[in-house]
């Protein structure tokens, strides 16, 4: 990832920083989940058409997304070692996060030991290396969907599940698709999914959808244009739609001794 000011240089040599780890997971929600044309198969601007069936459910998908006034999810995701800096071996991390509309966001990555979190408190942005202790606080802006436009801008961070968090999830996953089609049925974790597959010119991504609620159980991501064209794997379980939760609980205490630290903009 491109912020690499995030942490001094020492620390960067000990460990990716909490933008690296984070910026990946984002940037792999990005990539697959540009493709929800909506009611019939659809032509959008070119050769973009996606299956009457596949739009349907991954419209119906967005739309339980988008009406969730809150919600929190848990999960892994598994990642080739090609796309992770300095790592041979592939990598395997638990990620959750939480969400409350328009304007709270909580998100945690565990790795190897290594524990980063993330938090939008409806003002202020902050990331956290909790095992260093290191933080960086950045204003945001007044809603989810700003502030996550202006940190991408301005410091070029993807936060995590990006377009799964934003006011309009369909709206946002909407574009670069070439085609995309249903290509069978499957159990993921004991839930029946239907498995959507979606090709687009830099990557190829397969999402597996409940049959019961709609919600997403699975996401692989293909990388094409990289040598042996690696994967990543997400698994999302323990939807809670209606988590009752708190914003006292999306704000950020700094640690004893925590130290804070500058997230400098992009180009710096």
């Amino acid at each position: 990832m491109k912020n690499r000011n995030f942490y001094p240089r020492r620390a960067r040599e000990r460990t990716p920083s909490p933008a690296s780890s984070f910026g990946l997971h984002a940037v792999i929600i990005i990539c697959v989940c540009a493709s929800l044309p909506g009611c019939t198969s659809m032509n959008m601007g070119g050769s973009t058409t996606i299956d009457a069936d596949a739009d349907a459910l991954l419209r119906k998908m967005s739309d339980k997304l988008s009406s969730a006034k809150q919600f929190t999810v848990r999960g892994t995701r598994s990642t080739d070692p090609a796309l992770v800096e300095g790592r041979n071996i592939k990598q395997h991390t638990k990620i959750e996060g939480s969400i409350i509309r328009p304007d709270r966001i909580s998100a945690k990555a565990s790795s190897g030991g290594l524990t980063r979190r993330f938090i939008y408190d409806g003002n202020d942005v902050t990331l956290y290396d909790v095992e260093m202790n290191h933080y960086a606080t950045v204003k945001g802006a007044s809603t989810i969907d700003r502030t996550i436009d202006k940190i991408i801008e301005k410091w070029d961070f993807h936060p995590p599940m990006t377009d799964l968090l934003v006011s309009d999830p369909y709206r946002s996953l909407t574009s670069g698709a070439d085609d995309g089609k249903i290509i069978g049925n499957q159990s993921i974790n004991g839930v029946r999914c239907q498995r959507i597959a979606v090709t687009r010119k830099v990557v190829n991504w397969e999402i597996w959808i409940a049959n019961n609620d709609h919600l997403p159980r699975k996401l692989v991501i293909t990388f094409k244009d990289l040598p042996d064209q690696p994967r990543v794997q997400l698994v999302f379980r323990e939807w809670n739609l209606n988590p009752k939760l708190k914003n006292s609980q999306f704000i950020f205490d700094p640690p004893k001794d925590a130290i804070e630290i500058e997230m400098a903009p992009t180009g710096r």
